[in-house]
C-alpha cells in the first residue's frame, strides 16, 4: 500500500490545476465558443471519484471508463445532456482493480478524455 499527498496531475499542457470537480465552459484557444468542461476528482481516488461535465449545447453524450488495455469497464451516462448546469456521475471502482483508468466524454460537438488512478 502507499500514501499519495500533495499530488496533483493535469495531463492537458498549459492547462492549470484546479482542486476539486468544479469545471466552467471556456472559449477555444482561437477564441471560439467552447464546446463543453470536464473534470474528474480526487485524483488519485481510492473507492469513488466525481466526473463533472458542463455542454454548451443540448447534446447525446456517452461518459464512459476504460482500463489500461481499452476495455470499457462502466458507463457512467449515455443519452442527452442538457446545457446550463454542471452535471455529475459518480465512478464506483469499489469492484475495480487499482491502476489507471481514462474516462472519455464523446458527445455530438466535443470528446474529450481524462487519466484518473484508483489507488488501492
Amino acid at each position: 500500500s502507499m500514501i499519495v499527498k500533495s499530488y496533483a496531475y493535469e495531463s492537458t499542457p498549459d492547462t492549470p490545476i484546479v482542486a476539486g470537480a468544479t469545471v466552467a465552459i471556456e472559449p477555444g484557444p482561437d477564441g471560439a465558443p467552447g464546446t463543453h468542461a470536464f473534470g474528474a476528482s480526487p485524483n488519485p481516488f481510492r473507492d469513488d471519484a466525481r466526473i463533472a461535465l458542463e455542454v454548451a449545447q443540448t447534446q447525446a453524450v456517452r461518459v464512459a471508463v476504460y482500463d489500461a488495455l481499452g476495455r470499457e469497464v462502466a458507463v457512467l451516462h449515455d443519452g442527452a445532456l442538457s446545457p446550463g448546469h454542471e452535471h455529475a456521475f459518480t465512478l464506483d471502482a469499489t469492484r475495480l482493480p487499482g491502476g489507471v483508468y481514462v474516462v472519455r466524454a464523446v458527445g455530438e460537438a466535443f470528446s474529450d478524455a481524462r487519466t484518473v488512478t484508483l489507488a488501492r
